[in-house]
């Protein structure tokens, strides 16, 4: 027969590594990320992220440059860190950096929402350790 210590244990144990990162290293120490879901941003994260882009971007883009196949193909596969660096480090491209990290993550969460990626009910972080562990998957289900 189990103690109550015992089962109290095991319950606090599974919540606990329920709650950890799902970033794992397999034999070889390569990073396992996994697909980006819906979790990433929230609707209101996304529609600042929008307001953003209006603001900062559509100078010189429009929201078809950052979805369907072209943007798909070009960014499957890296991680949500990989494009949201590209955007801090080459936009806006008369003064690359000039957003704050949050800013920068809120258009991302826009860009994701463009390619059908649902939003979740946490806010996407501007924590490039958080980013990297997410991996952009364009699927049918996925893409508009």
């Amino acid at each position: 027969m189990r103690s109550i210590r015992g089962t109290v244990t095991t319950i606090v144990l599974a919540v606990a590594v329920e709650a950890l990162p799902a970033v794992a290293q397999d034999s070889t120490g390569t990073r396992d990320t996994k697909p980006a879901l819906a979790v990433l941003y929230t609707e209101g994260q996304a529609v600042r992220g929008q307001d953003g882009f209006t603001r900062t971007c559509t100078f010189c883009h429009g929201s078809h440059d950052f979805s369907g196949q072209k943007f798909r193909t070009n960014w499957s596969g890296q991680s949500v860190e990989s494009f949201y660096s590209f955007l801090r480090n080459s936009m806006p491209q008369d003064n690359p950096g000039r957003l704050t990290g949050q800013e920068y993550v809120d258009i991302v969460a826009y860009v994701l929402q463009l390619n059908g990626y649902p939003a979740g009910t946490k806010e996407l972080p501007p924590d490039p350790t958080v980013l990297n562990s997410f991996q952009l998957q364009f699927d049918t289900a996925q893409a508009r």
